[in-house]
């Protein structure tokens, strides 16, 4: 469970509900119709529409890369205005990485939430939240598995790769 704002003076905002009091969440169907809504809301908010498509993608994770540490990577190449390069990209994004069950998340959870859109509990990876952290069996369950966005691009027909400065099997 987590802790509501009268459980601590420094924390206000709306209580979180624990995931035994709201089970939705577990549903790899939640989070995809999640982002399908937030994508409809923003495009009905697009003044010019878009028709050109994205000839490739390329997706740059900064694992921990918080603003935070953006703020303090160009506080220590000596000015805060200064930019690293990625600051330079014509489009950026950020994601809000949480676990269904934990407010800290680690790298195989959040690594299963921005490479599929669905998030998981702590401690899984390609699953959906219906797997508890050490269920194997569930885990094997094809029923709970998630698609990665490499597999939705190879499924049509694109190809895909993968660049890394940490070990081919960590998490992220």
């Amino acid at each position: 469970n987590f802790l509501c704002p009268t459980d601590h003076p420094r924390t206000n905002g709306p209580c979180l509900k624990s995931l035994h009091e709201d089970s939705s969440e577990q549903s790899t169907e939640y989070w995809v119709n999640k982002a399908q809504n937030i994508l409809a809301e923003k495009l009905k908010q697009t003044l010019r529409r878009n028709t050109n498509r994205a000839k490739n993608i390329i997706l740059f994770l900064g694992d921990g890369m918080s603003v935070q540490t953006t703020t303090a990577t160009r506080a220590f190449l000596g000015d805060s205005s200064e930019q690293v390069y990625f600051d330079r990209f014509p489009y950026t994004g950020l994601s809000k990485t949480y676990a269904v069950d934990k407010r800290v998340p680690d790298s195989a959870s959040t690594a299963t939430a921005y490479l599929s859109g669905v998030k998981g509990n702590y401690g899984t990876i390609g699953v959906n939240a219906q797997v508890p952290k050490y269920d194997c069996d569930l885990a094997a369950d094809p029923n709970t598995h998630t698609e990665s966005i490499a597999k939705w691009a190879q499924d049509a027909g694109k190809w895909t790769g993968l660049v890394t400065t940490a070990r081919v099997t960590h998490a992220s």
